[in-house]
């Protein structure tokens, strides 16, 4: 939710933008786009797939990363760090086995 603050000088407003809907607000635009991609292809728009993918795509591994983060600060807050965002993005894709050969 953004919010609008007085600062110090009392005149000028400043928007305050919440941390905890940031991942919600990435993963709704990510499950908007997966049901538009479904409505798209069931009704034969393929002209615009690739482009609804990609933003679906994004959306929803932002959102993954954000999540992630979270998950991280949470952690090295109670002293049990795993690593930084991009090796556990690395192991992630290892993991689905979609890493490229030269990050392994």
């Amino acid at each position: 939710m953004a919010s609008s603050r007085r600062t110090t000088n009392g005149d000028a407003r400043s928007i305050v933008v919440s941390r905890a809907s940031s991942p919600c607000s990435k993963w709704g635009s990510g499950l908007y786009f997966t049901a538009t991609v479904a409505y798209a292809a069931s009704r034969g728009l393929y002209g615009s797939l690739p482009f609804l993918l990609l933003f679906q795509a994004g959306f929803l591994y932002t959102g993954i990363l954000s999540l992630r983060e979270r998950f991280e600060r949470g952690a090295q807050r109670m002293g049990t760090a795993r690593g930084s965002t991009l090796e556990l993005t690395v192991q992630l894709l290892r993991d689905f086995n979609g890493v490229p050969a030269v990050f392994r």
